[in-house]
């Protein structure tokens, strides 16, 4: 059951718990709350893609917390540095490009601060290469989710 909100800030837990309440068929949020925070951490336990899940998903909201557009005009002039060359292949972090080629051209860390700069069309064209590559893996309400979102999904399936 995929169900897509928005998750552009804090703001929005008292929909998720709404949502959450209504899928459920539960009142109560304090105990939804309870018994999501437990059943998660039996889950991160046993299932380690859900733990990195809440993880990418933690790191799209507080990158977004803590950049300033101090950081972003400082990030702009930023330079990359390839750490892999590719025969017949020009990877330019200006230019949008195949995302796993990107990442391997320039490392998970630096490949994920360049999408950082990315339009909300850059970014979907990424998750389109992912979805052609990874069939059938697919982003629901992709033209409605945001920038985060977008950054989430593809961090978590760029491997």
């Amino acid at each position: 059951m995929a169900t897509s909100l928005s998750h552009s800030n804090k703001t929005n837990s008292s929909q998720y718990l709404k949502k959450l309440g209504e899928i459920f068929g539960f009142e109560d949020e304090k105990i939804l709350i309870i018994a999501i925070l437990e059943t998660s951490l039996e889950e991160i336990n046993i299932n380690r893609r859900f733990a990195d899940k809440i993880r990418t998903y933690y790191d799209a909201l507080t990158l977004n917390k803590k950049i300033t557009s101090q950081n972003k005009k400082k990030k702009q002039n930023e330079e990359f540095t390839p750490i892999k060359f590719f025969d017949n292949i020009e990877i330019n972090p200006a230019k949008t490009a195949d995302p796993f080629i990107m990442c391997e051209g320039y490392g998970i860390e630096q490949f994920t601060k360049m999408i950082q700069r990315y339009t909300k069309d850059q970014l979907l064209d990424n998750v389109k290469t992912i979805e052609d590559k990874k069939a059938p893996l697919k982003l629901n309400n992709k033209g409605k989710a945001n920038k985060e979102t977008l950054i989430a999904f593809i961090l978590q399936n760029i491997s």
